[in-house]
């Protein structure tokens, strides 16, 4: 249900007949006239009754005849961060800050500048950490397989996570430098840092500490703190030191190159200079060093791998506190960290010998590098012409695709299949509905076809060519080729691919059926409150479980005749019209709660605090495992004996997932424990370990990425509701508020924001002349939240991994407004589709007639237009 997911107030207040003007609250027919009453609807009874058009980020409907492709410069600004993850990036390697953005001449001094205060601190660096060669000896001489075991783990663990006591010497050593609050010089310094000290990586979003080494006169210094490079231990460990420094060579060779074109001929070689200089007392520029860039080529071998596990562990305890990792397991975590974040290292085996090879992208940009294209990037780079370019010029080839009943991942495999790309490297700029039609745009790397398929690339070569559009390609889907297909429309070849949001804004066509006033029975199932929800986040209460059937006079089929009871139907039709326009005007003047809607989250949910991200939030596993197995708990019951996932219904497909990364993960980590029922029962140490290694390791990215970002929804619908219910009922007279809130001025409503919580975002922040006010708010809604999800500060703005998914966190706002209205009473079309459906318009279970409705309106990315019908038909109904 709605409120399970933290939905429970409306902006626009209760639903309120023509002829009343009190606040209705879902009360009984007894009290209040039908018009009073919430009224629903069915919506997707076929999917044509729910078209989705993309508005790309010059504001074009993608689905216009004469469609232009925008510049690829073109991005919008802002877009909710946690809607746009859909890759695991290295947020904290420092590999992650690039050099861009600033004008070339006025970032040449800040180079010099910053050079000297790195040169400054180069023997202090060198002190705390050594130099590579040292960090080579340390590994050599200290690993051992539990030790290996635990490095093991914090490489893949978020780095928030502290390690059981002691800690390993790795997690010991951090050193604090500092450079001015400007974020381009952070940027150089973090690149600097890695070109010189290849085993460190630094940071810049610790606090300020007092620093005697601050420049004098930079009030505004910022603190960078230097730690040692798990990645880099890690290779050490287990391809050898001269791999380790290839790797490290190579991935800031491709962030530096990435934007090696904007930065400028005096810039590049001042920054040149400056890495020699401070590497000149160091041992990064060593024979391996030289050899490894101009060759791009390193030899290597799981050999220093071999020798750490035929070790004794270093202690019996440390050995009794863990699991130690196999050294199958350890080669596997090797070629998962190549792949997710250095994806321009090749890595071949055989016969026991590794050879790396640098590959950059074969763009001729020499761009291949571990971390996504970022907005910023997007928005500060090169202009690209929108004309037409020959395809093996080309490095991406985008597409206006109209789907048919698909989700996106669906269309990414009829697409890369077409395209003979992997599923993977197909790109969007947002999620759509599944059950609807939705024309979008999408983009193939041009390259990638043409080394895969000589078919392929004619076929993408003809769409490119065919400007006119006149015999698009159709895509069916094999299971379903009718109803399930995508349609090319129009192609055009780009130097970039399409980005995740990459958007400024949906356009939405609604065919709602079957309005009409709601029962008393499907009121009560809305509001039923979940266990966790307290009793300030209700906003309608539950409708009593009779009403009078006196007052309502569709209910008495002999009152007045046939005659009387179809003048009583027209009227109480007049009556639902002028409620959804009432209710709509508002909405375009007031807006609407900005929620997350239920697409976001499980339909089986039954507690806002039981969601499977939030849990993985709060670190707690084993109910994370269990919130999966909620539509078939009989399943969970008979774990460990049946956990297999032929014994898991289908449907429940996140559940197989999680089954099979369970059986997988005891059998190769945890198969010398005796693993019983009682332990599943009891959560016992080793269950939960089980549990916490099987989501962060055996679950795919992308679906950890959809629970993690559901808890981010979760907390930020609480909070909404919280601000929005307590901010109504300070205008009311009878005030429920505290007494210590001033009331919060509905301008000031509307403008707000909330954070969805992580690491990046301050929530202390005050915003404008109003700050010191929404403050107050602002952080009530937070710590209401916290409390509802059971979360610590911690848990929400602290964490910056949660299950291995980044989660920088971001703003969003707390009111939306659509945009583009119309609204349309239309004579329902029944066919036999809409009647399987059960949407055949004949009304409600207790007679009453319904109507239909065209309903078409624009909102920005990232909101929900069920949550903006909600609104509007004053309902919580889940769709």
């Amino acid at each position: 249900m709605l409120r399970a997911c933290g939905i429970s107030a409306f902006l626009t207040g209760a639903p309120r007949g023509p002829a009343s003007h009190r606040s209705v609250r879902c009360s009984s027919a007894s009290a209040a006239p039908d018009a009073a009453r919430p009224a629903t609807a069915s919506i997707k009874c076929v999917p044509d009754d729910f078209v989705v058009v993309e508005l790309d980020t010059a504001g074009q409907r993608t689905d216009a005849n004469e469609y232009t492709f925008p510049p690829v410069c073109a991005s919008p600004s802002s877009s909710s961060p946690a809607d746009a993850v859909c890759e695991d990036t290295e947020h904290e390697d420092v590999a992650a800050e690039l050099l861009n953005g600033a004008d070339v001449e006025a970032r040449h001094p800040s180079v010099r500048r910053l050079g000297d205060v790195l040169a400054t601190h180069a023997p202090a660096l060198r002190q705390h950490f050594g130099g590579a060669a040292d960090v080579a000896a340390r590994v050599a001489s200290t690993m051992a397989p539990d030790s290996l075991s635990q490095l093991s783990h914090d490489v893949g663990a978020a780095p928030s996570s502290s390690s059981s006591p002691p800690s390993p010497w790795w997690a010991t050593t951090t050193y604090t430098l500092s450079c001015g609050g400007d974020r381009e010089e952070r940027r150089l310094v973090h690149l600097l840092v890695r070109r010189c000290f290849p085993h460190l990586r630094s940071t810049s979003d610790a606090p300020v500490p007092p620093l005697e080494s601050a420049t004098d006169g930079d009030d505004a210094a910022v603190a960078i703190t230097c730690m040692f490079d798990l990645h880099y231990i890690f290779f050490c460990a287990t391809l050898g030191p001269e791999a380790a420094q290839c790797i490290a060579r190579w991935s800031v060779e491709a962030q530096a190159a990435r934007h090696e074109r904007r930065l400028g001929s005096a810039v590049c070689a001042e920054l040149h200079r400056l890495c020699d200089a401070v590497a000149s007392g160091t041992d990064t520029a060593d024979a391996a060093h030289r050899a490894a860039s101009p060759q791009r080529l390193c030899h290597a071998s799981f050999a220093t791998l071999t020798a750490v596990m035929r070790q004794s562990p270093s202690t019996a305890a440390a050995a009794a506190a863990a699991p130690l990792v196999t050294e199958k397991d350890v080669r596997r975590r090797v070629h998962e960290l190549l792949r997710r974040f250095y994806p321009f290292v090749q890595c071949q085996v055989r016969e026991g010998h590794v050879t790396l090879r640098y590959r950059p992208r074969p763009d001729g940009a020499d761009t291949g590098v571990g971390t996504r294209r970022s907005r910023v990037e997007a928005e500060d780079g090169p202009d690209s012409s929108t004309a037409p370019a020959p395809l093996s010029a080309a490095a991406y080839v985008h597409l206006i695709v109209r789907k048919r009943s698909l989700d996106t991942s669906e269309m990414r495999l009829l697409l890369a299949e077409y395209c003979g790309v992997k599923d993977s490297a197909v790109c969007v700029a947002g999620m759509k509905d599944k059950r609807a039609v939705t024309v979008q745009r999408c983009s193939v790397p041009a390259t990638a076809a043409a080394g895969s398929s000589g078919a392929a690339q004619r076929r993408l070569a003809a769409l490119v060519a065919d400007t006119a559009g006149s015999d698009p390609p159709t895509l069916r889907w094999p299971s379903d080729p009718h109803e399930s297909y995508v349609v090319l429309h129009h192609a055009s070849v780009s130097t970039a691919p399409v980005g995740l949001g990459q958007l400024s804004g949906n356009w939405f066509s609604l065919r709602v059926r079957n309005v009409r006033w709601a029962t008393a029975a499907e009121c009560a199932s809305w509001t039923a409150l979940p266990a966790t929800m307290t009793k300030s986040t209700t906003v309608v209460p539950p409708l009593p479980a009779a009403a009078d059937p006196v007052d309502d006079p569709v209910d008495d089929p002999v009152a007045g005749g046939e005659v009387a009871v179809e003048g009583a139907q027209q009227q109480e039709q007049s009556s639902l019209r002028r409620h959804i326009e009432e209710r709509l005007a508002r909405c375009a003047r007031e807006g609407f709660v900005n929620y997350f809607g239920q697409q976001r989250f499980a339909e089986t949910v039954e507690s806002v605090d039981d969601h499977t991200g939030v849990h993985l939030f709060a670190g707690r596993w084993v109910a994370a495992v269990r919130s999966l197995y909620r539509a078939c708990p009989d399943v969970y019951s008979a774990f460990p004996d049946k956990m297999e996932a032929r014994f898991v219904p289908s449907s429940a497909r996140d559940a197989q997932v999680m089954t099979h990364a369970l059986r997988q993960t005891r059998r190769m980590c945890f198969s010398e424990y005796a693993l019983s029922s009682a332990d599943v029962q009891g959560e016992s140490a080793v269950w939960t370990r089980l549990c916490e290694k099987a989501i962060t390791v055996g679950v795919p990215f992308y679906l950890r990425s959809l629970w993690v970002h559901a808890g981010q929804s979760a907390f930020f619908n609480v909070a909404a509701s919280h601000v929005v219910t307590t901010a109504l009922a300070a205008e009311s007279a009878a005030s429920t508020a505290p007494p210590t809130m001033v009331a919060l001025p509905r301008n000031i409503l509307e403008a707000a924001q909330l954070p969805l919580g992580g690491y990046h975002v301050d929530r202390h922040v005050e915003d404008g002349a109003s700050g010191v006010l929404w403050a107050e708010w602002k952080a009530a809604a937070v710590a209401h939240a916290l409390r509802e999800l059971r979360w610590t500060a911690a848990d929400a703005f602290e964490q910056r991994r949660v299950a291995g998914v980044p989660v920088p966190g971001s703003w969003r706002a707390v009111v939306a407004r659509p945009t583009d209205l119309a609204l349309d009473w239309v004579t329902p079309s029944v066919d036999a589709a809409v009647v399987s459906a059960g949407c055949d318009g004949g009304g409600g279970a207790d007679g009453s007639a319904s109507l239909t409705m065209q309903l078409s309106f624009a909102l920005p990315p990232s909101c929900y237009a069920t949550v903006f019908l909600r609104e509007v038909l004053g309902s919580d109904q889940w769709w």
